[in-house]
């Protein structure tokens, strides 16, 4: 067997050891036609498709990468309009405007662009790991929003053309630092079972191969652009803008972490407590099941401010998560756990939880952790918030004899989303 790539060709030998060969003449022309055949395809798969696949990336891989082209041609055609509009507004073909004139608007747009380039780096980076994908998808649509931007600066009035490209350019340079700090974890995804390298090689062919299609769709749609009616092309526009938000959902659903984030935890939380009744015996909770993260992946939100419902049919007690031992002591009313020494007590836990009062004086759950605390520590930490906010919304106050109830229901949860494909350590 020889790889090339992602092909594969297999050679039959005879008794000898040696490949066989047929010697009919007559078939010797379509032979060399098949022959071509399979080096284009081979050429084309070890060009494009990773070594091993489709057996050694994970389901769902080409049409992520479909789906990937189709939003990379729409963002190509639509910026070869808001390029067009930008020259035009710094005065390309107009009489009377100077290069140093276009040069300024272009170093305040850049200028605007780097500033916030490091500032979004600085205040939001730590956040990107708990949400790849919402954050891929704030991307793709603060992406939209700087086109956008951009392509209408021409028809607002002159002194709002600097503002209206230098937000455009903010806009762009917020989506460089997401999208790319959520790339390097959506490629990590694909190369379970194959190599990150040959991944990252893969994707960045394809896209030079959407690019080059890209720049000759862009050539033909920028000479027709003038002659095409102001409503035609902005039909046009927000129609390829809309086909560029839904190929990247489809993108976005086609990719099954394994391991929980809030939006998960909640969906399997919500499935875990719904099914789970009071008179039933805990150790029955072991014969349910959990949605597996190919699942979670078709249900799970996409979007900031929408997805909390799985949540919210569970209770409507907020959560404090994190936070520090100042405001965890305001929040517990000045009670903590503590040892004769006067250290904090947190028994096996590496975390500390109660139901307390917010600042609006309405009762809130609120959880501090210990610097070591593990990604499954956080989760469980989450599952016990959770038990105890469904106790407070049912009017049971007394959470001083549970931690052996939670603790069971704990264990059976564990084993359950193990049992799923969940992968809690990460």
């Amino acid at each position: 067997t020889s790889r090339n790539g992602g092909h594969t060709k297999v050679f039959h030998l005879d008794a000898d050891g040696n490949p066989l060969v047929d010697q009919s003449s007559s078939s010797a022309s379509a032979k060399r036609r098949i022959q071509g055949l399979h080096q284009i395809n081979s050429a084309i798969r070890s060009t494009f498709l990773p070594s091993g696949y489709p057996t050694r990336t994970p389901p769902g891989y080409l049409r992520y990468s479909v789906w990937s082209w189709i939003q990379d041609l729409s963002t190509q055609l639509r910026s070869v309009l808001a390029t067009q509009r930008v020259l035009e507004g710094v005065g390309v073909g107009r009489e009377g405007a100077t290069a140093i004139s276009a040069l300024m608007n272009y170093l305040v747009r850049d200028g605007c662009g780097m500033a916030a380039n490091l500032l979004f780096t600085s205040g939001w980076s730590n956040r990107f790991r708990t949400d790849i994908k919402r954050w891929r998808l704030f991307a793709d649509s603060i992406l939209d929003v700087g086109i956008t931007c951009e392509v209408a600066a021409v028809l607002v009035p002159h002194a709002f053309f600097l503002p209206m490209i230098s937000i455009g350019n903010i806009c762009k340079s917020i989506c460089g630092v997401a999208a790319g700090a959520c790339g390097g974890a959506i490629n990590l995804h694909w190369a379970q079972g194959s190599d990150i390298s040959d991944i990252n090689a893969k994707f960045g062919a394809q896209h030079t191969c959407t690019g080059a299609l890209g720049l000759v769709f862009a050539a033909l749609f920028a000479r027709s652009v003038n002659q095409t009616k102001p409503t035609v092309l902005w039909s046009l526009y927000f129609l390829l803008t809309f086909l560029h938000i839904f190929a990247n959902t489809r993108c976005m659903k086609l990719i099954a972490f394994d391991y929980c984030n809030n939006t998960r935890l909640n969906i399997l939380l919500s499935e875990f407590f719904s099914r789970r009744k009071e008179e039933i015996d805990i150790n029955e909770s072991l014969l349910q099941k959990l949605s597996t993260p190919t699942e979670v992946s078709r249900t799970e939100s996409l979007f900031f401010g929408v997805g909390d419902g799985h949540k919210r049919l569970l209770t409507s007690v907020p959560f404090r998560f994190g936070v520090d031992f100042e405001e965890f002591h305001q929040s517990s009313g000045g009670t903590l756990p503590m040892r004769p020494d006067g250290t904090l007590e947190f028994d096996a836990e590496k975390y500390i939880i109660t139901a307390g009062m917010n600042q609006r004086n309405k009762k809130c759950i609120a959880v501090s952790f210990l610097s070591d605390a593990s990604p499954r520590d956080v989760t469980k930490a989450y599952f016990h918030a959770m038990f105890l906010a469904v106790q407070i919304q049912k009017g049971d106050g007394e959470t001083s004899n549970i931690l052996p109830v939670i603790q069971d229901l704990w264990n059976s949860f564990e084993e359950l989303a193990t049992k799923a494909g969940w992968d809690l350590d990460k």
